[in-house]
């Protein structure tokens, strides 16, 4: 991952200088942004993604209606640091500070947005100091002397953040900076801010210590009422200057020109001045500059006022990107102003993924509140281990996963009488002990994860200084002892202590764990393993001199471990036509695999190489005698070279995917066969892609992982915050991805773990979060009605540090091994099978051998064919149950499955067979059908004329006509990839409904469509009325009449099966008929 530091500074210079010195240029941001957007064009795109958010979610808010809340309604929580340079002068006082935040908040009295001192992060009080030196004599306000730092640079922001605590979170507080000059003495910046979402080192405001009060005799005279302030929070809630693109109205729409708000009017260039009946744009009729918008260079004389636009525009970015900063939550989090009246029932607990156990308890953590009432959801609770507790901190034992994940829910109750409810789910395992070459983890940045217990656990022993740049990788011996372990420069033992003098590698910008790969080296004899190699494939383009893919031996003796050669060059004869470095070493991407063979201590090693501009995966064969090359294959199609991709093996081994981290589709993600039994990469391949965010184009996909039965894929969108699941047993792969879960944070990597499930890094390098996500049930396929069927959780391990944190990568380790890929004969796991069009299977031998023989017999007809092919493709063309058998080359049986081949079923459709054009909203029909496990279909409309609202791939949907008779059609593909198709016909019929007057035209129905509870509401009649419900025959399927009707009713359709249905209400001069749908 490129680690930008984007610089986006607006600076407001308002220096006092004598009559002969022009002004100098206030702000940067232009400048700035141009040579960025120059060399790094995704910052131009992340910007324009985050106007177009905006400006979609300011519509839909402005459709309903937005008002701006009353005043002190949304309240952030504040953090100043002080950083000065030890004298009374930058030095400034605490009233000062509170000056500034009451001016601050008087100027934005008309917003409803506050901002209040935090004074602590979550339990410690008051905030928490990066350094024992720092004094906070008022909570909330930090004073840091560090006369180096007071002369603040912005093109070094990381040494000024470092002096907040890793605790005071970007998410959590605005984070305000006090120093003594900005980019030197003579700059005449006095303040910059960060726009949301745009820098991963930098979120919060720098102010010059002479223009931050109100008032105080230290500040400019004519800057001394508090408003550099007020401009530079309008930049953090993403407000733009007003004179920005100038006079130009490029997209002729005021949402997405200029300042992008509508009410302020166009601005040549900055105004320095306050010179009334300024108008810089001419304009038909003419509308003369806002001198007196904060968003303006007017010194504070004039300034006076935000527009209605522009507060609306903070409020919907403050909805949208900084949510975090005003929830109550955060408001109790930080003990905010008002903090003692909210209510919380957020559940913390020690552990969201217990073991089962007869004796160890789960214990749960409520906020403070009067009363607290637990169900911890669990139907084997008994009196002496009861399912509730009415104490702050409740506690309960798990003793059986058999109905996990289980459901804890919390109801507190406050002074007030207010109560809240939230619920977790809490992840019950069966734990068994796991000793493995896979058993302990080295985790970015810096974290040992110990899954010893048949849990994952963090290692608080594990030294934080032993940190990682990203790339991470660790070894175990096969009882699971640590051996060593390394972030592609270092090498620790066991006891942690540095075993290598010289880097594995030179530094690059490289950040990924696929550059690393940690091989048993194989004995000469015998199965005592005493070497390993560490692989490294530096990029070819990096820039380093050690460019190439190379190796490093670490000698092992019982588990002392010490270093051997280091960066030797992986070479070929140059007759097979490789790119290489001076010394021989193979060029190509930074990605590096491996999959056992079987019965053996050989490995197959792929990579990624390249002939010129040209990549190829490359196989090469691991034995004691060293690496000798086995087989390639061209990855066609691909500009340009794919420099920083990812190979990823199934635990199988059957499956290669290629993944690579740009949104680009001129360079897609690819999955592959993988034959291990002779090391080939197939010349076939599916793509794999996820929707392109129109952000970055680099670092959209950047993480992946099999299920660990190799049926299903996850891959990770960085920049959209999704992870999806793939099934790759079925025709069309690409289309059968779910969104499984989209998260606040993360997520980036995703690692199989050796208990059975899938971790995932949610760290993005610019969080410090603590803990890992899992995959709890990653063999489950999600569903539309249950896309995280999976179990993904956000509440994985969690770390006890708090100086590093947790990701984003996590080890590069083998996940194809002898356990996964290889199974004893005639045990059920001896064949895979993946489908691959209607009928038609593909076989996969997992079982030692190199030669193979296979048989598909019809036992209904008694017919068979033989195949000798290692990975046979056979199509089932007649019905009937079929017996596959595996056999080695002396014809002895390996192993043996079935399948039944009948033909696909026809779907059934119910719900609506009529619609009426004429009568309001019942030209909607609403229909389904009933899908079976593995069973997908599509909607669609095949005569007549109308749309399909919603989804067309979900079991039902609703149809609104505007032509009749029409047809509607669903194609169904069963599990074995075959289609068929029924249909449905719409006929027109308007049900005789005797409409009188419509005196009373404003009766709604409201929730439609419903699962049976409607209520219907009028504003504006009260009296006796009737109600009379028709099915769309015309048929009266519900009655009631003559019941006083004061401006709502509640009916109770639940009996009725679901569909469409028109209800009439009618009285004495009136009649009202709306159309319902029943679910």
């Amino acid at each position: 991952m490129k680690n930008l530091l984007i610089v986006i500074a607006c600076f407001v210079s308002f220096l006092t200088y004598s009559q002969e010195n022009p002004p100098k240029a206030p702000c940067l941001t232009g400048d700035l942004l141009q040579k960025l957007t120059e060399t790094f064009p995704e910052v131009k795109e992340r910007l324009e993604l985050q106007d177009k958010s905006i400006y979609e979610e300011g519509m839909q808010l402005s459709r309903n209606a937005l008002a701006i809340p009353p005043s002190g309604s949304i309240t952030i929580p504040v953090v100043v640091y002080v950083v000065h340079d030890g004298t009374p002068l930058t030095n400034i006082s605490d009233a000062q500070v509170n000056a500034q935040l009451l001016a601050l908040n008087n100027y934005f009295l008309n917003t409803g947005i506050q901002f209040c001192l935090a004074t602590k992060a979550n339990t410690t009080s008051p905030v928490p100091v990066a350094n024992a030196s720092d004094i906070q004599t008022t909570t909330g306000i930090i004073h840091v002397n560090n006369p180096g730092l007071s002369n603040h640079f912005s093109s070094s922001q990381s040494s000024l953040v470092a002096t907040a605590s890793p605790q005071i979170t970007k998410d959590r507080y605005l984070r305000i900076w006090v120093v003594k000059s900005i980019d030197g003495n003579n700059s005449g910046i006095l303040g910059y801010s960060m726009y949301p979402n745009t820098s991963p080192v930098f979120d919060g405001i720098v102010m010059r210590y002479d223009v931050f009060g109100n008032g105080n005799p230290n500040l400019l005279a004519n800057y001394n009422m508090g408003k550099v302030l007020v401009h530079e929070v309008g930049h953090y809630l993403a407000l733009y200057h007003t004179f920005d693109g100038s006079c130009s109205n490029t997209s002729n729409n005021c949402l997405l020109d200029g300042d992008h708000v509508c009410d302020t009017p166009a601005v040549a260039a900055p105004n320095f001045n306050c010179v009334p009946g300024t108008n810089s744009c001419p304009e038909t009729p003419p509308v003369l500059d806002d001198l007196s918008n904060y968003m303006d260079y007017g010194n504070h004389n004039c300034q006076n006022h935000f527009s209605t636009g522009q507060i609306q525009r903070m409020l919907t970015t403050l909805n949208l990107y900084r949510n975090t900063l005003f929830e109550s939550d955060n408001i109790i989090y930080t003990g905010t102003c008002g903090s003692s009246n909210l209510l919380s029932a957020t559940i913390s607990a020690n552990d969201f993924s217990p073991c089962a156990s007869p004796t160890a308890a789960t214990s749960f953590t409520a906020p403070s509140a009067q009363t607290y009432l637990w169900d911890f959801g669990d139907a084997f609770s008994t009196v002496a281990n009861p399912n509730t507790a009415t104490t702050q901190v409740g506690s309960h034992i798990y003793t059986s996963a058999a109905n996990s994940p289980y459901t804890v829910t919390l109801t507190v109750t406050g002074s007030n009488g207010q109560s809240k409810t939230s619920s977790v789910l809490v992840y019950v395992t069966n734990c068994t002990t796991i000793a493995n070459s896979n058993s302990y983890w080295y985790v970015d940045a810096g974290n040992g994860l110990s899954f010893s217990t048949g849990k994952a656990v963090f290692d608080p022993t594990f030294p934080i200084n032993n940190s990682t740049n990203v790339s991470c990788n660790s070894q175990c011996d096969s009882s699971g002892n640590l051996l060593f372990y390394t972030n592609k420069f270092k090498v620790w033992n066991n006891q942690h202590a540095l075993i290598n003098g010289t880097d594995l590698m030179l530094n690059t910008s490289s950040s990924k764990s696929n550059q690393v790969l940690i091989v048993p080296k194989p004995p000469v004899s015998g199965n005592t393993i005493t070497q390993y190699y560490i692989f490294t494939q530096q990029s070819h383009n990096s820039g380093a001199s050690d460019i190439g893919f190379r190796y490093n031996i670490v000698n092992v003796s019982g588990t002392n471990a010490t270093m051997g050669a280091l960066r030797q060059p992986v070479t070929l004869p140059a007759g097979n036509g490789f790119s290489t470095a001076t010394d021989g070493a193979l060029l190509g991407s930074v990605c590096i695999s491996a999959v056992k063979k079987c019965d053996s201590n050989d490995y197959w090693i792929i990579t990624l190489l390249k002939k010129g501009t040209t990549p190829y995966l490359v196989v090469f064969s691991l034995s004691s005698s060293g690496l000798t090359y086995q087989s390639e294959q061209q990855i066609v199609g691909t500009t340009p070279f794919l420099s920083d991709s990812s190979i990823y093996m199934a635990p199988n081994g059957n499956k290669l995917f290629l993944m690579h981290p740009y949104g680009s589709v001129s360079v897609q993600c690819r999955l592959f066969d993988f034959n291990k039994a002779q090391g080939i990469v197939s010349s076939s391949y599916s793509i794999i892609s996820i929707p392109e965010t129109p952000l970055p184009t680099y670092a959209q996909m950047f993480g992946a992982a099999f299920s660990p039965n190799s049926n299903l894929l996850y891959v990770t969108d960085f920049y959209a915050k999704k992870i999806y699941q793939f099934n790759i047993n079925s025709i069309a792969i690409n289309n059968s991805r779910k969104e499984i879960i989209s998260t606040t944070d993360g997520p980036w990597t995703l690692k199989n773990g050796p208990d059975g499930k899938i971790y995932v890094a949610m760290s993005n390098t610019t969080n410090n979060y603590q803990k890992l996500g899992i995959i709890h049930a990653p063999d489950t396929v999600a569903t539309n009605q249950d896309p995280n069927a999976c179990h993904f959780s956000v509440n994985g391990p969690k770390t006890t540090s708090f100086a590093y944190r947790v990701g984003p990568e996590l080890p590069n380790n083998i996940d194809a091994q002898q356990a996964t890929a290889y199974f004893s004969p005639n045990t059920t796991n001896v064949i895979s099978k993946y489908i691959t069009a209607c009928n038609t299977y593909k076989f996969f031998p997992n079982v030692c051998g190199t030669a193979f023989a296979w048989t598909f017999t019809n036992t209904t007809l008694g017919t068979s064919t033989t195949s000798n092919v290692t990975n046979p493709t056979y199509n089932f063309s007649q019905n009937g149950n079929y017996l596959i058998t595996l056999k080695d080359i002396n014809n002895v049986t390996l192993g043996t499955t079935s399948i039944d081949i009948i033909t696909a079923p026809i779907p059934a459709i119910s719900g609506s067979s009529t619609a009426c054009l004429t009568q309001t909203n019942a030209n909607v029909t609403s229909n389904s059908v009933g899908l079976q496990a593995g069973e997908t279909g599509v909607w669609s409309i095949t005569g007549g004329t109308g749309t399909i609202t919603g989804p067309a791939n979900l079991e039902s949907v609703n149809v609104s006509w505007s032509a009749l008779p029409g047809t509607l059609s669903f194609t169904m593909t069963n599990a074995m990839g075959c289609t068929s198709t029924n249909t449905k016909t719409i006929a027109p019929f308007c049900p005789n409904l005797n409409n009188q007057t419509f005196t009373y035209s404003d009766f709604q129905i409201k929730p439609n469509p419903s699962t049976g509870i409607f209520i219907i509401s009028s504003g504006s009649y009260a009296g006796k009325a009737s109600i009379e419900v028709f099915d769309m025959q015309g048929r009266m399927v519900s009655k009631e009449s003559s019941f006083d009707f004061n401006k709502q009713k509640t009916i109770d359709l639940s009996a009725l099966q679901s569909g469409v249905f028109i209800v009439k209400i009618f009285g004495d001069d009136f009649s009202n008929a709306m159309q319902i749908i029943k679910e």
